[in-house]
């Protein structure tokens, strides 16, 4: 691995979890882009950029690097190959996450009487933009009995003391 690499692409297809990471030898999994950028040691800004296709979420992707952090200018950005803007764009382009993880019936790691949850990605840093994904499967995906929900969330931080999370240009389903 790189650990100095500032760019890294995914192709839900083609890509293979041990590979660079180079546009020519993509990543398959958002979950090991999120564990490079985890593990990076240089300054400056990072980008994760996925493919169109369809991405089988099935577990969390963490995002807290260790060794770095971003700023309002040098950012972490996770965003689809082909935007909204670009001419080339349409629906269909847009990079499509499905969470197929399963829900434990935890709250933040203890045990919740009403249920529990999943995030499909926790953002435990600052600086952070997602742009251009289709988020599908939110908010309520199972109740097993009366009065239990688990829920998932596409998208999440919990932490208090970070700033700046910037979604745009994504789709997501609507809410009930």
């Amino acid at each position: 691995m790189n650990r100095r690499q500032s760019t890294i692409h995914l192709h839900p297809e083609s890509g293979v979890d041990t590979n660079s990471g180079a546009k020519d030898s993509p990543l398959r999994t958002l979950a090991e882009a999120a564990r490079r950028v985890n593990l990076s040691d240089r300054a400056g800004p990072m980008t994760i950029i996925l493919s169109e296709g369809i991405y089988a979420v099935g577990q969390t992707t963490l995002l807290k690097p260790e060794r770095r952090s971003f700023s309002k200018a040098e950012r972490l950005t996770i965003r689809a190959e082909v935007l909204p803007d670009d001419p080339e764009w349409n629906i269909g382009r847009m990079p499509t996450l499905i969470h197929t993880m399963p829900l434990p019936a935890t709250w933040n790691g203890r045990p919740d009487p009403l249920g529990g949850a999943a995030d499909g990605m926790l953002i435990e840093t600052s600086h952070v933009t997602i742009q251009g994904l289709k988020i599908l499967g939110l908010p309520v995906v199972e109740s097993p009995k009366p009065g239990l929900i688990r829920r998932l969330y596409a998208i999440s931080r919990l932490r208090r003391d970070l700033e700046d999370l910037e979604i745009a240009q994504c789709l997501l389903p609507a809410m009930r």
